[in-house]
Order: structure tokens, then sequence, then C-alpha cells
């Protein structure tokens, strides 16, 4: 009898074990698929400003910069929406665009009335790619799995790639 008694509450033991290591995974994954969200409204951000500077930049350079953030930002956004939903996680155009930012949008409408949209332009989307970049980390560290650290690292190559680029531009006329 005193047997069964110790091997019942062992087995409740294992299984209150089993349980909260269980939910404790769980919990990080979603933490993990949360930080990764996070990239996804970045990269939305940035591809908007940027689209934004494509008709309102008046140096070529500017102007080229604003293209290639738009276009690897669009991919990047594709990729990382496949990665999430593979991951059962579905995220609405609404909770993508929580991280547009109307004071950027207002600081570039006043620059381009100005004459000044080229450098106030390069400020704003040197400060976003910095604040990506430091959110892919956060993501990469969160630990989503290797499919979804490779992605990570990937976007990160590309973000510090413009940043680079973003540092060395230098507009003409303003």
């Amino acid at each position: 009898m005193v047997r069964l008694g110790v091997i019942g509450a062992a087995t409740v033991l294992v299984i209150i074990i089993i349980a909260v290591v269980a939910s404790l995974l769980s919990s990080s994954g979603k933490g993990a698929l949360q930080s990764i969200i996070q990239v996804a409204q970045d990269q939305a951000e940035l591809a908007r400003v940027a689209t934004l500077a494509q008709t309102q930049a008046v140096d070529q350079t500017v102007k080229d910069l604003a293209m290639s953030v738009q276009l690897s930002q669009e991919t990047a956004s594709q990729q990382t929406l496949q990665y999430l939903s593979k991951n059962h996680m579905k995220v609405s155009t609404k909770t993508l665009g929580q991280k547009a930012n109307a004071q950027t949008t207002t600081a570039l409408t006043k620059a381009a009335a100005d004459n000044t949209f080229d450098t106030v332009f390069l400020d704003a989307i040197e400060t976003q790619l910095s604040t990506y970049g430091a959110d892919l980390q956060h993501a990469y560290k969160a630990n989503p799995g290797p499919n979804g650290q490779k992605l990570l690292s990937q976007e990160f190559d590309g973000a510090k790639l413009l940043l680079e680029q973003a540092k060395q531009a230098t507009p003409s006329a303003n």
C-alpha cells in the first residue's frame, strides 16, 4: 500500500514537472515569435519611409538608397511573414503598421517644404536601420530555432549593408 502511494505521488510529480517544462518551452517560442513580429513591423516602417523618399528626395544617391531600402525590406518582410505563417502566427496589416511613426512623416513633410528632405531622410533612415538591427539581434537571442536564426542572421547582414550605405550617402543638393 505504501509503495503504491509513493509511486502515485512520484507519477503526479513527474506529470507536474513535464507540464511546467512544456509550458516554459511553449512560452519561450511565443516570445521568440513576438520578437520576430517586431522585426516585421520594423521592415514595414522602413519600406514605408523609403517609399516616401523615392518621390521626395532630390539627390540621386538618396533616391538610390531609398530604392535599396524599400526593395530589400519588402523582400525581407515577405520572408519574415512566411516564416511566421509556417509557425502558425498570422500578422495583420494593422499589426504590421503599429511602428508607423507619425513624427517621422511630419519631419519629412516639413523637410520637403524646407528643401532639406535628403538630410532629414538620411538621419531618419539611419536611426530606423539601427533600431532594426537591434531588434534583429534581440529576436535572434530569443532563440526562434535554427530556421528563424538563419533568417534573422541573413536579415541582419542586409541591415548592416544598408546602414553602411546610408552612412556613406551625402546629398549634394542639401
